[in-house]
């Protein structure tokens, strides 16, 4: 059997593993928690920082909702969903609007869905 060197042992930084997880879980309830979304509002455009995008890269890859609080990560979802929506409007607005509508209007009953308090965890 050959041997496999895998370098000096070091301590996990807070980057690593749990730390990340943990800077990521705070992030999430910190913008949750200062978020007008959670009132079910649309009108602020949000700048999302590298841990709430980190966040949703995970969702994408594996899916895993479960371990962030469905309540705080909804927020983060719609806002996301309404960032992605009107940033791609803006490059190709192919979506007529009536005179005097909004480009949000038109994405609120999606955002709004994600917002409702009826639904008790992520719909995947």
């Amino acid at each position: 059997l050959a041997q496999v060197n895998h370098g000096p042992m070091t301590a996990p930084s807070e980057d690593d593993g749990e730390g990340a997880a943990a800077k990521g879980h705070a992030a999430l309830l910190k913008f949750a928690s200062s978020s007008s979304k959670a009132a079910g509002t649309l009108s602020e455009e949000v700048t999302l920082s590298e841990e709430l995008e980190g966040i949703i890269r995970g969702l994408a890859e594996n899916g895993a909702a479960a371990c962030y609080p469905w309540d705080a990560l909804r927020i983060l979802l719609a806002a996301k969903l309404e960032k992605v929506l009107a940033d791609f409007w803006r490059e190709a607005p192919d979506l007529k609007l009536r005179e005097g509508e909004t480009f949000g209007a038109a994405v609120e009953p999606l955002t709004r869905s994600l917002l409702e308090s009826r639904r008790e965890g992520a719909p995947w």
